[in-house]
């Protein structure tokens, strides 16, 4: 969390963050909702920031690469 006055609560990252998941642009998302108070870098850098904890904290659960042994028996 930033210790700056202005930030962004973590729920409100989250939110701006899986309305862009879903609706795919800022641009289409901006007219009414959540980011119509936020610019295009808020939304940026709140979109980094989530996607950055989720890898961090499920990459590794949850995208498996085969290992190499396994792949020769293809």
């Amino acid at each position: 969390r930033s210790s700056c006055r202005t930030a962004f609560s973590v729920e409100t990252k989250v939110l701006c963050a899986l309305r862009l998941f879903a609706g795919g642009s800022y641009q289409k998302c901006v007219a009414n909702d959540i980011l119509n108070c936020m610019s295009q870098q808020s939304v940026s850098n709140c979109l980094r920031s989530v996607t950055e904890a989720i890898n961090n904290l499920l990459l590794a659960e949850v995208v498996q690469f085969p290992e190499l042994e396994r792949l020769k028996l293809f």
